[in-house]
C-alpha cells in the first residue's frame, strides 16, 4: 500500500462525508464529526500497520479509543464508503474485512468468536451491507451484499447475500421488481 492510496482513500472518505447534506464545509466536517474522524485514524493506522511501522499504528489505535470511545484494528481491511452512523462502542477486530458501501449503527462489535482452532475466525462482511445498533457479528462467517442485520442480532452463522438476519432467523429480502 502506498501513501498516495492512503491519502486517496481519506479523500474520498472526506468527500463522502461531506456529502451527507449538512451545512458544514470539508474542514468542519474533518474538526467535528467523529464518524470521520475515527475512518481517518483508522486509514493512518492501516496505512502504518502495512508498511510494518505497528507503533505508530497503536497510537492511532489508542487515539480512536481515547478521542471517541470505538475501536478498530489497524490489521482489518475496510473498503470505501465505510460509514458509521454514531461512532460510540465500536469494535472491529483484527482479521475483519469489509467491503464498499457498509454502514454500522453504535455499539457494534465484529469480531473473533475466541475459538482459537475455527479458521478463519473473522467475519467477511461484503459490498452495501447494514449493521444496526448493538448487533454482534463473530466467527468466520459471511454477510453476503446487500443485507441487513438487525438491531440487537447476535449472527455466529453465514447470512446469505440479500437478506435481513435478526439473531436466529434469516429472511429474504423482498426486492421490487424493476
Amino acid at each position: 500500500m502506498k501513501f498516495r492510496e492512503v491519502l486517496n482513500l481519506v479523500e474520498s472518505d472526506i468527500r463522502f462525508y461531506s456529502h451527507g447534506g449538512g451545512k458544514r464545509s470539508m474542514i468542519g466536517n474533518i474538526l467535528f464529526d467523529a464518524s470521520l474522524q475515527l475512518v481517518i485514524l483508522y486509514r493512518i493506522a492501516h496505512y502504518f500497520q502495512h508498511k510494518r511501522k505497528p507503533a505508530i499504528a497503536k497510537i492511532c489505535e489508542w487515539l480512536q479509543i481515547i478521542l471517541i470511545g470505538c475501536y478498530i484494528n489497524s490489521k482489518a481491511e475496510i473498503g470505501r464508503n465505510f460509514k458509521i452512523a454514531h461512532p460510540v462502542g465500536i469494535v472491529i477486530g483484527d482479521g475483519v474485512k469489509i467491503g464498499n458501501n457498509v454502514t454500522i449503527w453504535q455499539n457494534v462489535t465484529i469480531g473473533s468468536s475466541g475459538r482459537a482452532k475455527e479458521l478463519p475466525s473473522y467475519p467477511t462482511i461484503e459490498d452495501n451491507v447494514r449493521i444496526f445498533a448493538n448487533a454482534v457479528v463473530v466467527g468466520g462467517v459471511k454477510i453476503g451484499r446487500n443485507s441487513v442485520i438487525g438491531a440487537l442480532s447476535f449472527i455466529n452463522k453465514d447470512v446469505p447475500a440479500d437478506s435481513v438476519a435478526l439473531t436466529d432467523r434469516i429472511f429474504p429480502q423482498k426486492r421490487e421488481r424493476q
